[in-house]
This record gives C-alpha cells, structure tokens and sequence, in this order.
C-alpha cells in the first residue's frame, strides 16, 4: 500500500499538485469537522428566530421548516464568514493527517465561495492537512473521478450518490441522516471511527507509517 509523504508545507497554503495515481478522498467540513449545527443555531437565536433542536433536525433541510430560506441562507453565510471563530471537531486535525497520508485530500464544502478565504484560514490555524479546497453548491460532481475512493460527508443525498458511483460512502451519525430511505452508505459516532473502518477496509489494514 502506497503512503503519501505528509509535508507541513502543504497545510493551508495552496492547492498541491496531484498524480495520476494518487487515491483521492473527498472530506466535507461543517458537521464533520466542526459543529456547524450549534454555530447556526446560536447565530439564528441571537437574530430572533426559533431554531430546531438537533433532535428536531430529522431531515436535510430541516431548518427551512422553522426559518425561510432566504433568511436561513444568510444564517449560513454569516457563519461560514466568522469560521475561524470555532473550533474544529476533537481529533479533526489528527483524521485529515492520517486521510492525506494515503490520498488526495480535497476539503469540499458546500458554501457561498466569497467565504473560500475563511475556510482556507480555519484550515491552517488549526493545522489541518488537506491538497486542495472545493468550495461549490454541488461537490458530487467530483464523483465522476474514477480516482475518487472515498466520501466522508453528513448529507443523506452526497452519500447516496456516492455510494451509487461505487465510492465508500462514510459520515457522522446525525438525526438527519441515521434514517434516510434505503440507506446504505455507514455511519460512525466519532472520526476514530471512521478512520478505523478506512484503514480495515479501504486501505486493507496494511498501513505503513512514516
């Protein structure tokens, strides 16, 4: 099993170049990285809304049922502009190190792309390695890569399309996602988690480190 040489140079700068060869991995940010959920709510609380309890959050979307979409978007851009804000997940920093030691790491959030240079700042103050940044309203599209090996994602509908494109589809288990119609891509409670199921059965549990 191949292992990419991790280079401190490579967090947070620019996007590197990629081989032909490499494996790549598709991680998404807000709720697999760092609590967006608890972000957005305590953002829409000090504008006066009512917003749903994670609980209540039972479907993708499910905050359009409380607050107009309109509005709700601008929740969301006024998040993602204060990004570096927050802290990431526990052990978010160790998961994108272990992830860009066996493949093409492309960080894919789904976000206004004004807010890129919030993202890519969040990225290297807190040490997260990581090839290249994705910033779009549809990240599937990455998923025609016949490359593409592996999508770590909370959204019901990225995983269900990835799991269609034969790709491992893995995530956080969240009450929008944990009861998806036909649900077949896993679910894991931490990121350890994750990355154990990734080195058993995508990498063959054969990791050599460096």
């Amino acid at each position: 099993m191949k292992t990419r040489i991790w280079k401190s140079a490579s967090i947070g700068v620019n996007d590197m170049q990629r081989k032909q060869s490499d494996m790549v991995a598709v991680v998404d940010v807000d709720e697999i990285l760092w609590g967006f959920n608890d972000a957005l709510r305590a953002c829409a609380v000090s504008h006066g809304y009512h917003f749903p309890t994670m609980k209540e959050c039972t479907h993708w979307g499910a905050i359009y049922d409380f607050i107009p979409k309109r509005e709700a978007i601008e929740l969301f851009d006024e998040v993602h502009e204060h990004q570096c804000d927050y802290a990431p997940f526990p052990y978010a920093r160790e998961f994108l190190w272990f992830m860009r030691k066996h493949f093409y790491v492309i960080i894919a959030s789904h976000r206004n792309t004004d807010h890129k240079p919030q993202l890519r700042e969040w990225l290297r103050k807190n040490g997260m390695a990581y090839d290249k940044i994705d910033v779009s309203f549809d990240k599937t599209r990455l998923f025609s890569d016949r490359m593409v090996k592996v999508v770590v994602d909370d959204r019901d509908e990225t995983l269900r399309i990835a799991m269609d494109a034969g790709i491992t589809a893995v995530g956080l288990r969240r009450p929008w996602n944990e009861n998806s119609k036909d649900r077949k891509y896993l679910l894991f409670e931490t990121l350890p988690e994750i990355q154990q199921y990734i080195e058993n059965n995508v990498l063959g549990g054969k990791i050599a480190w460096l």
